[in-house]
């Protein structure tokens, strides 16, 4: 997530990275000079994203263990939200609904009550099953499925 149009976050926006894993685009985009956040479900990759980000000149600004379908970041906290991981580890569609709710709440919001929400999920894995219902589009040139929806 690069500010590419006039309407994205530009640094020092507020992004949090759920499912951020060992922090690989956190720090990333904390270089870039986002504050990010950083969730992941698994604890052991939280220590490993706490030790990269030690690492770095400017570093994660929190990593923390949480669930995508309970974010701890306020309402409204977020100018973006990335979400790649946790939707296809949620085997129920409930699950996927509630990760995808989480991330509009704790988005700010971008005008009257209107919050915008970029869902990208990477491509789905080799042997897994798909996503029942998704109303996913491929985006160009880009390997990854997106889907943009206001609330």
């Amino acid at each position: 997530m690069v500010a590419k149009r006039d309407r994205d976050p530009k640094p020092p926006s507020v992004v949090v990275d759920v499912g951020g894993a060992a922090g690989a685009y956190s720090s990333w985009l904390s270089g870039l000079g986002y504050e990010v956040h950083l969730v992941d479900a698994s604890a052991r990759l939280v220590e490993e994203a706490r030790k990269r980000s030690a690492t770095l000149v400017k570093p994660i600004s929190s990593v923390r263990v949480g669930d995508a379908r309970r974010l701890p970041q306020e309402d409204g906290s977020a100018h973006a939200v990335l979400l790649m991981g946790p939707l296809y580890h949620q085997p129920a569609v409930a699950d996927r609904l509630l990760a995808l709710r989480e991330a509009s709440r704790v988005l700010v919001r971008s005008g009257g009550d209107r919050r915008d929400l970029a869902v990208c999920v990477r491509a789905r894995r080799p042997g897994a099953k798909t996503v029942p219902g998704s109303e996913l589009r491929e985006d160009e040139g880009s390997g990854s499925r997106g889907r943009t929806t206001s609330e």
